[in-house]
């Protein structure tokens, strides 16, 4: 066994010391980055889950930031003991605004679960700090095992939501891999490691999470906005039409339902679309912009596909063609010669579950 004694002295601490500031000063310029994606998003249409990870992030790096201080400048054991503590409220601080505000959107085993358990957690953390320092440091890594079984499910969740045009298996590669690789080189800078494998696993940990930082750092520089992920919640209504405004199918969210509404407004947008025609002279995606909804309208032979949004998605785009090219294809021998039979039409539904949900 390689006891490490404090603060770190001897070769390896120039190192060190170099290789946990890049950490540092990486995880913040990726907080930073959440924080601007955040901010510059449409004031109604703001998805706080950008603000999550960028308080996970940042936290990550306030931790470290700690710990630096703790193991390279404290010059006795109760003073590090202090700045290490600091470090732990930071991480658990992050990871519970994470949960809870992930947890707004994909509920996992019932509501909230996760997050109760971390303010537990975190108040237990907080008795054992006041009844003995000592112990907070093997204490503290108990909350860690259901953040890990709470991210496994998000992922799973974000997987399932991802944009059509995502290469889902290189992009969550990227994301899968950059955490994993981000607690393997955590874990090898703890003391319970370095005490056995001395400073050069500490190192070796450092590696590690530099790396996987880079990974992390490509992965959400090339990531669409968060918003593209959760567009089940922005669709306020889908409608089916053909050409003369008769609808084939419509699919309301939330949206209150008046005398005929379900013919004036399908055939509304049909007279919209035929002035796009007139303007444009294009037969592509329409995307009309008012105060409190998006409409979006992709045009086929037979009939024309329309999302009521609450924000313009290229998700939805590309669900939306999808959609209309399914049906259309299905139906392109019934609908030349359709006679308002709905029976006929009840299949669509079938369609428009298997695309969007």
């Amino acid at each position: 066994m390689l006891q490490v004694d404090f603060p770190i002295m001897g070769p390896m601490r120039k190192y060190l010391i170099l290789m946990e500031w890049i950490i540092v000063f990486v995880c913040f310029e990726l907080s930073v980055i959440f924080l601007i994606r955040y901010y510059h998003s449409k004031k109604k249409s703001k998805n706080i889950q950008e603000l999550s990870y960028a308080g996970l992030i940042f936290s990550y790096s306030l931790n470290w930031t700690f710990y630096i201080i703790s193991d390279f400048y404290m010059p006795t054991s109760e003073l590090r003991m202090i700045y290490l503590n600091f470090g732990y409220f930071a991480l658990m601080g992050g990871a519970l605004l994470f949960i809870f505000i992930m947890e707004r959107n994909i509920i996992i085993f019932r509501k909230n679960f996760f997050t109760i358990i971390f303010v537990i957690l975190t108040i237990l953390f907080f008795l054992v700090l006041i009844i003995d320092i000592n112990y907070t440091q093997l204490f503290s890594a108990i909350p860690w095992p259901f953040f890990v079984i709470f991210f496994i499910f998000y992922f799973y969740d974000l997987a399932k939501k991802a944009p059509e045009d995502t290469n889902k298996g290189i992009v969550f590669l990227k994301f899968f891999s950059g955490f994993l690789l981000l607690g393997i080189g955590y874990v090898l800078t703890i003391d319970a490691v370095t005490n056995v494998f001395g400073l050069m696993a500490r190192f070796y940990g450092d590696m590690v999470q530099i790396l996987a930082m880079t990974v992390l750092y490509l992965f959400f520089t090339t990531l669409p906005p968060l918003s593209e992920f959760n567009w089940h919640d922005k669709i306020e209504s889908v409608y089916l039409i053909n050409k003369s405004g008769i609808p084939l199918f419509v699919k309301t969210f939330g949206v209150e339902k008046s005398a005929g509404y379900e013919v004036v407004v399908p055939g509304a947008l049909t007279s919209i679309q035929m002035m796009l025609k007139e303007i444009t002279k294009t037969e592509g995606i329409s995307v009309i912009k008012k105060a409190n909804s998006i409409t979006i309208i992709v045009p086929r032979d037979l009939i024309i596909g329309v999302i009521i949004t609450k924000e313009d998605l290229n998700s939805l785009k590309i669900l939306l063609q999808k959609f209309v090219k399914k049906v259309e294809t299905v139906y392109q021998n019934i609908l030349p010669h359709w006679r308002n039979d709905q029976a006929i039409l009840k299949p669509i539904e079938s369609i428009y579950n298997s695309i969007f949900q």
